[in-house]
């Protein structure tokens, strides 16, 4: 998770495997992590339970 003012590091991105976005609206700037978080556990919830 990145912070508000300059994202995650290009640090961070060179070690990391994956990356990902969330989309989001023009009405809002940023999303607090743990609301980024819940988006993330959210979504791969949904995916897995298709698999079954």
């Amino acid at each position: 998770m990145g912070n508000e003012a300059n994202g995650v590091s290009d640090e961070m991105l060179k070690i990391s495997n994956e990356h990902l976005k969330i989309d989001m609206d023009n009405s809002m700037e940023s999303l607090n992590v743990s609301i980024a978080a819940a988006i993330i556990m959210y979504k791969i919830y949904k995916n897995k339970r298709k698999c079954f």
